[in-house]
């Protein structure tokens, strides 16, 4: 690519019950014009988060195919990325 990507990662404490694989599809579905990959890397399960709890870390990468991306704009679409997935598990 000719501009580079930026990179969030986000981890969530949630259920067990809760498919990764939903999460995932989930990300890929909304409109979100800059996301242009999500990659699970990491699932941990621990007696400490409690039974039937898991920590699920995604990685998100955003980029633009005519321009750098400012940190601002980046940090929006994702906070909204988030905040809609954060409905998906609740």
């Amino acid at each position: 690519p000719l501009y580079p990507g930026t990179e969030r990662d986000w981890t969530v404490t949630m259920e067990e019950k809760v498919s990764v694989q939903h999460l995932l599809d989930f990300f890929h579905s909304q409109s979100t014009p800059h996301l242009q990959k999500v990659s699970l890397i990491d699932l941990y399960r621990s007696e400490r988060l409690g039974a039937g709890k898991k920590n699920v870390t995604f990685r998100f990468l955003y980029r633009a195919p005519d321009r750098t991306l400012g940190s601002e704009e980046v940090d929006r679409d994702h906070l909204n990325l988030v905040n809609a997935a954060m409905h998906q598990i609740t």
